[in-house]
């Protein structure tokens, strides 16, 4: 037993090495490209260059490397959150669905018996209420954002550019926009 306690942090530490390895590798984000030639790119965003943003295509697997003169629109693609919303929302909304009919229904009538009607239905209540307004709030979580590239000022690209950078695989890209676009 001594033996085990000696080589149990030895053990955590073996365990846990893989998953902080794991943990340290970075997904670019989920883009498409659309050119001002009506081409489009899709796939993982890996770095944004000084004058072009390189894509890893999720079709064909290969780098695509477009011009920054070139882009008409940039979407960022989000997962949908649609489904978590709905469960976090039902949980959340027949426990308070529920607490609030408890409250209210919280009565004694005339022979001391302690009333639960609301209380039996404040939960489903609760719950169908929460399911919707989870649900609404997930969607709108999981809604792409469009940006029309070719429309934006030299000032509005470069910031535009910086905020791609921070969901780019690559990192340390930190003076990467030195000039305005």
């Amino acid at each position: 037993m001594n033996n085990f306690r000696k080589t149990l942090p030895a053990i955590v530490l073996l365990l846990s090495v893989p998953v902080l390895v794991v943990a340290s590798d970075k997904k670019g984000a989920d883009i498409k490209v659309i050119t001002t030639e009506g081409s489009q790119a899709r796939g993982e965003l890996i770095a944004i260059k000084e004058k072009a943003i390189l894509i890893l295509e999720r079709d064909t697997g290969r780098d695509n490397t477009i011009v920054l003169t070139d882009i008409d629109e940039i979407v960022i693609v989000k997962k949908s959150k649609l489904i978590f919303g709905t469960v976090m929302g039902t949980l959340a909304g027949g426990v308070v669905g529920t607490l609030i009919g408890v409250l209210v229904s919280f009565t004694q009538d005339e022979n001391d018996n302690t009333s639960w009607e609301y209380g039996k239905k404040g939960g489903p209540i609760g719950m169908a209420a929460g399911a919707l307004g989870g649900a609404y709030l997930g969607g709108r979580a999981g809604k792409d954002e469009r940006i029309k590239f070719s429309q934006l000022s030299a000032e509005e690209k470069t910031a535009f550019l910086k905020k791609l950078r921070n969901l780019a695989r690559m990192e340390g890209q930190k003076n990467i926009l030195k000039q305005p676009l």
